[in-house]
């Protein structure tokens, strides 16, 4: 975690970024939001419903689980090499077209897939280039249009989730969870096909300045000895660890308080609704003079947000719990993407973006179902959530003491600007 610079112009390493352009029609910006909308579509038809269709190939929730520990460990590897690649290469957007298209030309494979090996080729080949595609989206969308109009983009994304799986709930109450399952296949390919349309049509890469070169490997390697950069993926890693429980077993929750499976659908209505409003709104907050506070909000909210949910089984009270997604996801992310340019310059923006997605993430993410399970198999879902809670606050207090260190050190340096 970082304090706020002291110039909203520059950035904590010295180089003044290309002023926030606000996305017009017919621009990058259109583009990455068709690409946004159809890949995380396609992510929310592969995390929800292909499951159920891997049940009906015969495999055991084991065997499901395998590939897609493994598909994460692949994501891990690959994000921070192949982003870091691409800004070595000073090609993002030609690396975004190829990763793209090759995650797309493996799913065309999926309906012939018989069996767990099968579909464990299939997923584990095209980990790789489906692992770069945010990193890399977020990259050309921040260079762009600016971290505070990067939400306006971004927020396709998760109206494209949100509208993919409310479509394929609605089905599945007229079609088996197994047939559900099966019509997943072809629709996420359709979709990850749109989205590979949009990406393709992203204009060429071009330099940041007239004076920018690509970055060398050592100085791509010297961002990673950044103690700062370290403290802040292991504060985002903390939170995303509890969001990430939120996500895989709120609905094992409901039904272990007892209630209507439908009320799992309007929290995860209730919380998309919060996240695009905070995408939409937050953007010029997070990078205005009160951009550190915006940084420690979505913590101790979110703290509140998961001790409410083990302490309560009203429904109504609990699909409420989901407007805390504004500050949970949608604020939190945008700090992410604001905070993040300060560690190094636009031309390693994409290498940014891999390492991030694979600490926060990835590291993350597999800390947090792996945990969540486990407490949940040795506790109750109650208590799992108010672990959550404290990990929040864990998470809360290490990013205040990371902070303050860097601010004096601030305090008493001059900031100046370079030419990127």
């Amino acid at each position: 975690m970082l304090p706020p610079p002291t110039s909203p112009r520059v950035e904590d390493h010295g180089v003044t970024p290309a002023t926030p352009k606000t996305p017009p029609p017919g621009t990058v910006a259109t583009s990455a939001k068709a690409t946004y909308f159809g890949y995380l579509a396609t992510e929310g038809l592969m995390a929800t419903w292909w499951p159920h269709h891997m049940e009906a190939l015969g495999m055991d929730a084991a065997q499901i689980g395998q590939i897609f520990s493994v598909r994460i460990a692949l994501s891990i590897i690959a994000q921070p090499l192949l982003s870091a690649l691409a800004d070595r290469t000073g090609s993002p957007r030609l690396f975004l077209k190829v990763a793209i298209v090759a995650a797309f030309a493996a799913l065309l494979w999926a309906p012939w897939v018989s069996g767990f090996a099968g579909m464990a080729l299939l997923l584990w080949l095209q980990a790789p280039p489906r692992s770069v595609i945010v990193p890399l989206m977020d990259a050309t969308t921040i260079r762009e249009v600016g971290p505070q109009n990067y939400g306006r983009v971004r927020l396709w994304g998760s109206i494209g989730y949100g509208v993919a799986v409310a479509a394929f709930g609605l089905l599945s109450q007229s079609l088996t969870y197994r047939a559900t399952g099966a019509l997943a296949i072809p629709a996420a390919t359709f979709m990850l096909g749109l989205a590979a349309i949009a990406a393709l049509s992203l204009p060429r890469d071009t330099s940041n300045g007239a004076n920018t070169a690509p970055p060398s490997l050592s100085q791509m390697a010297s961002v990673l000895r950044n103690p700062a950069l370290i403290g802040f993926l292991l504060v985002g890693a903390l939170h995303w660890s509890t969001v990430i429980v939120f996500n895989i077993f709120l609905s094992i929750h409901t039904q272990k308080i007892g209630l209507d499976p439908s009320i799992a659908g309007w929290v995860v209505a209730t919380s998309i609704a919060a996240e695009i409003a905070a995408l939409y709104t937050i953007g010029k907050a997070i990078t205005g003079p009160h951009s550190r506070l915006w940084s420690l909000i979505p913590m101790p909210i979110s703290a509140a947000r998961w001790l409410t949910m083990a302490l309560t089984d009203h429904p109504l009270v609990l699909i409420a719990t989901g407007l805390a997604h504004f500050f949970s996801f949608g604020t939190w992310i945008m700090s992410m993407m604001a905070t993040l340019g300060r560690f190094a310059p636009p031309s390693q923006r994409a290498a940014l973006q891999g390492i991030m997605a694979a600490a926060v993430f990835g590291v993350g993410g597999t800390f947090g179902s792996w945990a969540g399970g486990a407490l949940i198999e040795a506790t109750s879902t109650q208590t799992t959530f108010a672990v959550a809670a404290l990990v929040d606050l864990v998470a809360l207090a290490l990013a205040i003491v990371l902070t303050r260190p860097t601010r004096q050190k601030q305090d008493k340096t001059p900031t100046q600007t370079t030419s990127d």
